[in-house]
């Protein structure tokens, strides 16, 4: 379950963005909450884990490495 700090943060980055790079954004954020997620269930041993890290990361990586 997203709380709504990850929300504001995902509206926020559709702002930041260009409309052609926010389809990348999602993409990448959901791959990288995948990862988190699976690693972060086999540590911890919850089903609930923080995705707003994801998040950040696909937008610096999005604002800075995507053309």
């Amino acid at each position: 379950m997203m709380g709504w700090g990850d929300v504001k943060l995902m509206a926020a980055a559709a702002l930041w963005l260009p409309a052609a790079q926010v389809p990348i954004y999602l993409i990448l954020a959901s791959l990288l909450g995948l990862i988190t997620g699976i690693i972060w269930r086999r540590i911890y041993k919850s089903d609930e884990f923080p995705f707003a890290p994801a998040l950040s990361v696909s937008l610096l990586c999005t604002l800075f490495i995507a053309p």
